[in-house]
């Protein structure tokens, strides 16, 4: 089986201003919804895989895992308060229960995407910062940026 970023066309960043252009548009970072590819040709070729790896993790990030533990939590607690309430079982306590397991789990989800977005957004921020101040083009000679600080972000 192939993965979900082989089968669409990606994001080519070949240059500083494709990185801002996406970067300074939250709309565009929100609704991103295809892999992204990195052509920067000052960044070493396994620095950039690895990069290039992060922002698609960032990128796809759906929070499937954190509403689902979140839905887990809650869980966990409604039985507890079940429990203490004496074990009685009324249609408004189940509807209530299962109300609160769907509304936390959905509050989960989406705070895993926001957050995820946010540290694509502060990545990008972050590779622009260390990206040598007289480039102008690709095809340029210059000294590598520190990319190791970009990959360590998280």
């Amino acid at each position: 089986m192939e993965s979900r970023s082989s089968r669409r066309e990606a994001l080519v960043l070949s240059s500083l201003a494709d990185i801002e252009s996406l970067r300074s548009s939250p709309e565009r970072l929100w609704r991103l919804n295809r892999p992204i590819e990195l052509r920067l040709q000052h960044i070493p070729q396994p620095e950039r895989k690895q990069l290039e790896y992060r922002l698609n993790e960032l990128s796809e990030t759906c929070g499937c895992a954190q509403g689902s533990a979140a839905g887990a939590i809650s869980i966990i607690i409604v039985i507890f308060a079940w429990i203490q309430r004496g074990y009685t079982l009324t249609f408004r306590l189940v509807f209530i229960s299962l109300a609160t397991v769907i509304f936390v789990s959905l509050v989960g989800k989406l705070v895993s995407v926001i957050s995820a977005r946010i540290r694509l957004h502060h990545t990008l921020t972050k590779l622009l910062r260390t990206a040598p101040k007289k480039l102008t083009s690709t095809e340029e000679q210059i000294d590598e940026p520190d990319v190791h600080r970009v990959l360590r972000l998280g």
